[in-house]
Formats: C-alpha cells, structure tokens, sequence
C-alpha cells in the first residue's frame, strides 16, 4: 500500500519517502518506563533503545523536513496503546500524521467497541484518514466523517498482468484458525471434481504469491475480510473469488438502485453450502476458456472497481490539502 500511495503522490507532484522499517522506529521512541502492548523487560527495552539511539536520531531529524507523515498500519494495531507511539511522533517532529488503512475505523462498529472497551485509542488519534474503500461493516460518505478521505487503491504501480493458464487451478488462501470447517468443506469439493489446487502455507515473497494468483483460476476466500488485498490482486489477474457469504467480501459490496447490497458475479461466485459449491464451481470449471476467461474477469474489475487498481489521486490531493490548510 505505501508503494502504491507513493507512487500516486508523485502523479500529483508531492515528493515522498518510505521508511520501510518504521514501526521499530515508532516502538523505541517511546519511554523506556512505558506500558507496552505486549511484555517486553525494561532491560531489552533499554539495550535496544540504546543501539538504535543514533539511527532514530537520524530518522526523527529527517522526519522533520516533511510536512506530512503517513503511517500505514493495519487495524487495530493502528490504534493501540503500547505498540506504536503516535504521540511521541508527533511530539518529536511538530507534524500532522495521517493513517491509510483498508478502511475507516468509523465504518467498524465491531473494532471501534474493541478498542473503547480496551481502553485503546480511536479516530481521533489521527490527524486525519485515508482509506482504500468507504465501505466496511457500514458505508457511509467522507463527507459526514471526520477527517477522512477515500482514496483508492493502486495496484497499478505493479503492473499485475493476466497470464495465460496452464489449466484451471484453485487456490486456497491461508488457513484461519476457527474456520477449519469450510476449509474443509472447500477442498472436499474440489478433491470430488478433481480439479488441481494450490495451498498457501507459511511465508512467500511478495512476487511468488502474485505468482500463484496469476496461475489460479479461483481463490478461496478463508474468512470474512475487512478488504482483501489478495482479492484484489487476484482479480486484477483475472482469477474469480468465491465466498460462502457476500460480508466475507464486506468492502467489496456495491448497493442497486434500490439500496440492495450484492457483488458482481463477473468477480465473485457467492455459495450457500459445499452442495451449491459443487454445482457452481463444476459449471465454472467446464466453462472456463483459458485464454478468454481471466482477460473478462480483470475488466469487470476495472469496470466496478477502478479506484481498487489505479487509485484516487485527486481525492488525496484533496485530502493533503485539508490536513495542511
């Protein structure tokens, strides 16, 4: 994501830097004395803040030559207490700092409640938000929210290209702890329609996991995400997404004339059960041309989701200009 952002900063002329190793940063900068999210002895604390004293010196000084800083940290970890030091950042540098997350905490009534009932931060612990959608649990506009810009996603930069199959191949994304029965369910069906699969397990570099998407002809969503990254950088090499229920797929929801929520069938194959998934995955598997098939899946992309590939450039600069104004 600060790659992509990075790059849409430069097509509105902002010059920028990624601190590929920040969050250590932001994590020694604190006191030694302060609570931290997970137990960590004042002694590592202190050796640990002491070899870094000259590098963070740097990073703070270079810091301060900017006129915005933008984290970009998933939720919840964004907001709690005791894992990144936001505060001491903006105390040491004098600078607005925004968050660009997947999405805008104040459209998760679920993670809100969390990190009040935590004691943790909330919205107001940035100086402002850019998200990738303006929806999530909910959808609402930037312009009833505080301090909030929807800017997209850009995909673009990377240059995600359909490839042409070797076959039909599913791919099942990493397993998620509570949800090992439709896992199993998932590839049961595929083990009874004899179709090849891809299991992704343990660390990949980002270009192999790319790799694989651009292979697989199908992914399996494993649980319900806020956003998807994979989903989109599936889609955008043209491999369809099934899910067992449209929320596990909550940002990428789009609203008909009359307010219905639903997700279009060019991207995504909604199942109710391992019955229903045998029927469509076995129609898509003997329809499926490999040279046509992925090229319709990545247009229909590009058709309802422009902003998840190439990203919102002018609503950023609109957002920038606020925070700085």
């Amino acid at each position: 994501m600060a790659i992509g952002l990075q790059d849409m900063l430069k097509k509105i002329g902002i010059e920028s830097k990624i601190f590929f190793e920040s969050t250590g940063y932001l994590q020694r900068i604190s006191s030694v004395f302060r609570r931290t999210r997970y137990p960590i002895s004042f002694h590592y604390r202190l050796r640990r803040k002491l070899k870094h004293l000259t590098i963070d010196w740097q990073i703070t000084k270079e810091l301060r030559q900017f006129d915005i800083i933008v984290v970009s940290e998933c939720t919840p970890n964004a907001f709690w207490k005791g894992y990144m030091d936001i505060e001491k950042l903006r105390e040491k540098t004098g600078k607005p700092i925004a968050l660009y997350e997947v999405y805008y905490l104040g459209n998760s009534e679920t993670h809100t409640k969390g990190l009040k009932e935590n004691g943790d931060y909330g919205i107001e612990r940035y100086d402002w938000h850019f998200s990738v959608s303006d929806t999530t649990e909910v959808k609402s506009s930037p312009l009833n929210a505080i301090k909030w810009s929807v800017i997209g996603l850009n995909l673009d930069v990377f240059k995600i290209e359909v490839k042409r199959r070797s076959g039909f191949m599913t791919c099942f994304d990493f397993p998620q702890f509570g949800y090992e029965k439709i896992r199993s369910e998932q590839m049961e069906v595929v083990a009874d329609l004899g179709i090849n699969k891809v299991i992704l397990e343990g660390e990949y570099e980002m270009e192999e996991i790319r790799e694989v998407y651009s292979m697989s002809s199908v992914l399996f969503v494993q649980f319900p995400e806020a956003f998807g990254l994979p989903i989109a950088e599936c889609l955008a090499s043209g491999c369809k997404i099934y899910v067992p229920n449209i929320y596990w797929a909550m940002s990428w929801r789009l609203q008909d004339e009359n307010g219905n929520w639903f997700l279009p069938e060019e991207c995504f194959t909604i199942y109710k059960d391992a019955q229903d998934l045998k029927s469509k995955l076995s129609y898509f598997y003997s329809s499926y041309d490999v040279d046509n098939t992925p090229k319709l899946i990545r247009d229909a992309f590009l058709k309802y989701y422009p902003d998840f590939y190439i990203g919102d450039a002018k609503s950023l600069e609109v957002g920038l200009s606020n925070l700085v104004g």
